[in-house]
């Protein structure tokens, strides 16, 4: 059996700097999922803005203060926030 030694490296050492860095890997997996649904969300909620005023005659778009060829941006500001 042979049995090496790495000058250097300490196995306790090392094996708690791999939890720390697995850690935060895994925080940064779960900020990037939460981001993903965040953005899943908001688009769902701009499409359902766009499927209900889709309908709408122009009089009663009017009325809100858009005109159908503003349907598409309408949607879009509720995505991004910019209203």
């Amino acid at each position: 059996m042979t049995v090496g030694v790495v000058i250097g490296r300490s196995p306790r050492t090392d094996d708690f700097a791999s939890a720390g860095s697995l850690g935060t890997g895994i925080r940064r997996l779960f900020r990037s999922i939460m981001e993903i649904a965040g953005i899943c969300s908001r688009a769902s909620e701009a499409a359902h803005h766009y499927e209900s005023l889709r309908p709408l005659s122009d009089a009663a778009l009017a009325a809100k203060g858009l005109e159908r060829s503003g349907l598409p941006r309408a949607a879009f500001e509720r995505l991004t926030g910019e209203r």
